[in-house]
């Protein structure tokens, strides 16, 4: 369909023009000889269509959001940016103003526009790692909307990618999550942090470190038992129990090292594994301070009495460092351990905490590991929520009394 014939040279300019940014740049014909627009959302091929199609995201994004109960749901921004390449050119735009530039000079924009997001170096530059991030960027929020997924199941999004100057792409969502799923900002970022798209060598599966916490009341139980051998090595446990020190860490903790103020406390700041000297350093790098419970004030206290600031808190039974094999035996810990590692008394320092409502970064902070990623990742599903418990409560009610004598009754049975 010819829809200029007859017009002069001058007019079908104009209304090709007119078409061209209003309507479509290459439109198409279809049966019956109708125009439909040409459906690319590249700026550069059609102007007209691409601001359509992101009018028709803001609008979607806008009504997820404004539309939405906004009591509801907890709102985060989440960005997925590429590193460092190099340095590259940064040109001012329009009236905006600059401090420089780095390779040393200020640009005009006037003139130098084209330099705009160049490599300063380009023999240095990463072109290379340019490259992978936009190729494997897909793949990045995957995997980062499967761990987000495994964490909070009924969190949802809108999603933008965007180039920036230097030529990488960006993510940008934003998350919707109920409120009886919130988290912490911090704990999500850990979540999308160290995400990685590389699939491991040999069968394609990875070694995962299982967690096999004591519940409080297994803990109990457990030291209960081992008193029956030795009450002063079993209230050993209960402490590793309820501060989730490191067995090497106990070891080398200090009469100066136990605080009382603002609150009863212990500086963790040295570590002592069997066999090794003690350091002056613990395995995470830096010093910390993790709560001391009241239950623990007599247990820490009596061992105390006498003693100079730089003696040990715990010794074996002949006043010399603690061995852990020794204390496995005085404790009887193969039966009375009910088949854990010892390190199973700090992951149930960790589960009680997070159990307790406890925030995943202050919890990071007194197990002191290097990123809030490896706490969440431990121990994230400990993280119990308002709608989980809701769905328990249901269930317990739904199965009756414990003898099995009372089911529920239904609507429809009171009326049988």
């Amino acid at each position: 369909m010819d829809l200029f014939n007859g017009l002069d040279n001058q007019t079908r300019g104009d209304l090709a023009a007119i078409i061209s940014e209003r309507f479509c740049a290459h439109p198409v014909e279809v049966a019956g000889g109708w125009l439909v627009r040409c459906g690319s959302r590249l700026q550069s091929k059609c102007l007209s269509y691409s601001r359509l199609y992101a009018n028709d995201w803001s609008a979607i994004i806008r009504s997820g959001v404004f539309e939405a109960d906004v009591t509801a749901y907890q709102w985060l921004f989440l960005t997925l940016t590429a590193p460092s390449w190099g340095r590259t050119h940064h040109v001012p735009k329009g009236s905006e103003t600059s401090s420089g530039c780095s390779c040393g000079t200020t640009h005009d924009p006037s003139s130098d526009g084209h330099l705009r997001g160049l490599p300063v170096d380009p023999v240095s530059y990463d072109y290379d790692g340019a490259v992978r991030w936009n190729r494997d960027l897909g793949q990045l929020w995957d995997a980062t909307r499967a761990k987000l997924r495994a964490h909070l199941p009924d969190v949802e999004f809108a999603l933008i990618r965007e180039w920036q100057l230097r030529g990488s792409l960006h993510t940008h969502a934003v998350l919707r999550i109920p409120r009886a799923q919130s988290m912490e900002a911090a704990a999500l970022g850990a979540l999308a942090q160290n995400t990685r798209t590389w699939t491991p060598k040999g069968n394609g599966t990875s070694k995962r470190h299982e967690v096999y916490p004591f519940s409080l009341a297994q803990l109990r139980s457990v030291y209960e038992a081992q008193k029956e051998h030795n009450l002063d090595q079993a209230e050993v446990s209960l402490f590793l129990g309820l501060t989730g020190l490191r067995w090497g860490e106990m070891v080398a903790l200090r009469v100066r090292d136990v605080q009382e103020i603002p609150y009863p406390a212990l500086r963790v700041s040295r570590s002592g594994p069997d066999g090794h000297a003690i350091r002056n350093r613990t395995k995470g790098g830096e010093p910390r301070s993790v709560p001391l419970a009241h239950e623990l004030l007599p247990i820490v206290e009596k061992r105390l009495v006498g003693k100079l600031p730089d003696a040990l808190v715990f010794t074996a039974p002949e006043g010399g460092r603690m061995n852990g094999n020794n204390w496995r035996r005085a404790i009887r810990w193969s039966t009375t351990g009910s088949g854990r590692r010892i390190h199973g008394l700090r992951h149930t320092a960790a589960s009680l905490w997070i159990s307790a409502g406890i925030g995943a970064k202050t919890v990071q902070t007194w197990l002191g590991h290097a990123s809030m990623t490896l706490t969440v990742d431990l121990y994230g599903h400990f993280m119990g929520d308002d709608a989980s418990r809701a769905g328990m409560e249901r269930f317990e009610s739904s199965l009756g009394d414990a003898s099995g004598t009372n089911p529920p009754r239904s609507k429809n049975a009171e009326n049988l």
